[in-house]
């Protein structure tokens, strides 16, 4: 008696670990996910070609983290940018690619991350660059979803 009943606990166990894990060599489909922040400029120093520059991150009035921007000029209206977006608790979210000096929209791409955005891609679309709020749209995905 006893041994059938433990023959039944177990096979439960086995058929729930079956129906909640993906099998052997699948995982989760990746998905594009959407994160909409305001950046406000919090400090900015230039050296030469080198700008460094630093923001604080909101989603509406919650401050969700802040950001590291660091720029060199590669022409006198075009910057190589790179953007380490760090959401409190979560990771860090790393962009790169080319930034203009005027108020027109850049697009970059995601080229990864840390903790929960490990592995992410997509892209970052900055607006009103040059004014007191910028608005970033990241559309990124990760690798198992």
């Amino acid at each position: 008696m006893l041994r059938a009943t433990i023959t039944v606990i177990l096979a439960t166990a086995v058929a729930v670990l079956a129906f909640e894990l993906p099998a052997a060599g699948q995982t989760t489909a990746p998905r594009t996910r959407t994160l909409q922040l305001d950046s406000r400029f919090t400090y900015s120093h230039t050296s030469g070609k080198i700008e460094l520059a630093t923001d604080k991150l909101s989603v509406g009035q919650l401050v969700v983290g802040h950001d590291v921007v660091d720029c060199i000029a590669v022409k006198s209206t075009t910057f190589e940018c790179s953007f380490t977006e760090t959401i409190n608790g979560q990771g860090t979210l790393q962009a790169e690619g080319l930034q203009g000096s005027t108020n027109a929209p850049a697009a970059m791409a995601i080229v990864g991350g840390t903790g929960t955005y490990i592995g992410a891609t997509g892209t970052i679309t900055t607006s009103d660059e040059n004014t007191s709020v910028e608005h970033y749209l990241l559309r990124y995905t990760l690798p198992n979803g």
